[in-house]
């Protein structure tokens, strides 16, 4: 067993993207405006980005930034790439939100195989709605449930009409949730796999139910972290798993690891 050497892109957005992003702001709001106008203010807007098709909330923050080719640009570049790189055998989507992820990488045939977790009811619906749109209802495992270290029940706190990507767990949650495990969902072993996990703070027991998963297989991950004693637990846990660390922007943590 080794290291996949992925080198990171570099953070800095190339400047036909950026100018790209400064054109489709301004028609971002022509179209608001022409809504407004006709009555429909607040209707759902269909907008594409790195070749899927996608329909968002406007005023919705991850909505209006995938609208205007932003949102994650970064990770997403370099998750399309290490899935390329690595032949994933499967991508793993561990809150999944509307689906930006799963439908990016499954209409650019980058993994064979997609899973996308997805607890709140509404995100979940959008996440539905978006795969249809790109064909890729047959061959994607889509699950409303949350992911955690062990199969059980959760409370969720949904998300907002304002930020649709801050569902998560915890003990004033209002919405009782299902809760599966990453090894009790996927029996898998020497698979290239590409992962992605956004939980809000709940990363390290998504960690803590994948221990076969992740020490059985190698691939690329991306997980959040929320703060530096957050970042060093998670780092610490992948590179007992056998993960190296690659790079960290903003909130997320890059690792990967190679099988032989």
């Amino acid at each position: 067993m080794g290291t996949l050497m992925i080198t990171p892109i570099p953070h800095r957005r190339p400047f036909f993207d950026k100018l790209q992003t400064s054109t489709l702001k301004r028609r971002v709001r022509l179209a608001r405006w022409l809504a407004c106008v006709r009555g429909r203010n607040g209707a759902p807007v269909a907008c594409r980005y790195f070749g899927a098709d996608f329909i968002v909330m406007p005023g919705e923050v991850i909505g209006d930034e995938i609208a205007i080719n932003r949102y994650e640009w970064w990770e997403l570049t370099m998750m399309l790439k290490a899935c390329r790189q690595c032949r994933a055998d499967v991508f793993i989507d561990v809150g999944a939100n509307i689906g930006l992820y799963t439908c990016v990488l499954g209409r650019a045939g980058a993994a064979r195989k997609l899973l996308a977790f997805e607890p709140d009811g509404k995100n979940f619906a959008r996440l539905s709605e978006n795969l249809a749109r790109n064909g890729l209802s047959g061959v994607t495992t889509a699950r409303p449930v949350a992911v955690g270290a062990a199969r059980g029940t959760a409370s969720l706190i949904p998300g907002t009409p304002e930020n649709s990507g801050l569902p998560k767990l915890g003990d004033d949650g209002v919405v009782s949730v299902d809760v599966i495990a990453l090894d009790e969902e996927l029996d898998i072993k020497t698979h290239m796999i590409c992962i992605k996990i956004d939980v809000e703070g709940y990363e390290l027991e998504v960690l803590a139910g994948a221990v076969n998963l992740f020490r059985s297989n190698g691939g690329y991950a991306q997980i959040e972290c929320h703060g530096d004693k957050h970042a060093v637990e998670i780092a610490e846990i992948m590179n007992s798993y056998g993960w190296q660390f690659i790079d960290r922007y903003e909130l997320n943590l890059l690792f990967a690891r190679v099988i032989h």
